[in-house]
């Protein structure tokens, strides 16, 4: 039997009790205007994205850095934003030894919170290996606890704080 690249204008035959030929790799010509009544299980995908907060030069500066004891900083959501869900986190350190760390969190700002452990979360913990210049360092996943960010923009309670 002949299969078309496209549906004729009516059926050939009755309906068959089995598939006619292998599934395709092409998405339909013709999709639905409107989602399903019934939600899918799971999503087909994750949703990962990463957030970049150093480029390539930052990161070959090498022992030509200001020494700091942390880093602190706010991340917010955009106004017409979801809730952002935070499942991991690398830094960057010049050691190729292992290095200590601790990840520290609230929401809202930071400022006014500086200097005190108080009103923050300690969400990660532990010792890793440094990568060393040039590479960021992954804290391992089963230090890490999750956290989300509402979305909404910052307005709305859609901001955390980081001190690392």
């Amino acid at each position: 039997r002949d299969l078309t690249r496209r549906p004729t204008q009516a059926p050939q035959d009755s309906p068959t009790i089995s598939p006619m030929g292998p599934p395709t790799a092409f998405p339909s010509a013709m999709p639905t205007y409107s989602p399903s009544g019934t939600p899918s299980g799971m999503p087909s995908r994750d949703h990962d994205q990463v957030i970049m907060t150093g480029n390539r030069e930052d990161l070959q500066l090498g022992g030509r850095t200001t020494s700091s004891f942390g880093y602190i900083w706010n991340m917010r959501t955009k106004p017409d934003s979801g809730v952002l869900m935070i499942t991991g986190m690398d830094f960057y350190t010049e050691s190729t030894n292992d290095v200590t760390f601790e990840l520290w969190t609230r929401m809202g700002t930071f400022k006014g919170f500086k200097g005190s452990y108080e009103g923050w979360d300690l969400i990660a913990q532990g010792t890793t290996r440094g990568r060393g210049i040039g590479r960021y360092t992954t804290i391992p996943e089963e230090m890490f606890t999750p956290v989300s960010i509402p979305g909404g923009g910052e307005e709305n309670g859609g901001m955390r704080s980081f001190y690392l």
